[in-house]
C-alpha cells in the first residue's frame, strides 16, 4: 500500500514521517479505543515529545501539520462508506464509487470485477489530497 499526501511541497523526510504517522495512527486506533474509551491516541516522537488528541485526524495535524481522513480509511479500504459518510454512491455491481465525509470527497477505483478498491482518492475543499493505492 502506498499513500501520498499533497497540498504543500514537503521534503521527503517530512512526507515519510507523515505517512508513517498516518499508518501508526490507523493501525493503532482500534486497539486504543477498545482498551479504554477515554484513552486518546498517543504518539511519542523524539522531536515533539508525547502528543495526544481525541481523534486520529487531530493527532496527525498536531504531529505533521497535515489533515487527512484517517478514521474513514479502514472502511474505505474495505469498500464500505464510513458511518459518518454522506451521499455514498454505488456502481451497478453495488461497489462504493464515491462518498462524502465532512469536507472530504472520496472516489474509489476498482480493477475489473474486484469487490475491493485498488485506489482511493480523497480531496478536501481546501486543496488537500490523499491518494492511496492498495494491493489486496
Amino acid at each position: 500500500m502506498s499513500v501520498s499526501l499533497s497540498s504543500y511541497k514537503p521534503n521527503k523526510l517530512t512526507l515519510l514521517t507523515a505517512m508513517a504517522t498516518a499508518m501508526v495512527i490507523t493501525s493503532g486506533c482500534q486497539s486504543l479505543k477498545t482498551a479504554s474509551a477515554t484513552t486518546p491516541p498517543t504518539l511519542v516522537s523524539e522531536k515533539t515529545g508525547t502528543l495526544t488528541a481525541n481523534d486520529p485526524e487531530t493527532l496527525l495535524k498536531k504531529a505533521t501539520g497535515w489533515q487527512a481522513p484517517i478514521s474513514q480509511m479502514p472502511y474505505w479500504i474495505s469498500g464500505r462508506p464510513a458511518p459518518s459518510d454522506s451521499a455514498p454512491q454505488l456502481d451497478a455491481q453495488n461497489r462504493l464509487v464515491s462518498s462524502v465525509n465532512g469536507e472530504w470527497n472520496a472516489s474509489f477505483t476498482y480493477k475489473g470485477d474486484d469487490k475491493l478498491p485498488s485506489k482511493i482518492s480523497a480531496v478536501r475543499s481546501q486543496g488537500n489530497k490523499v491518494v492511496m493505492t492498495i494491493n489486496h
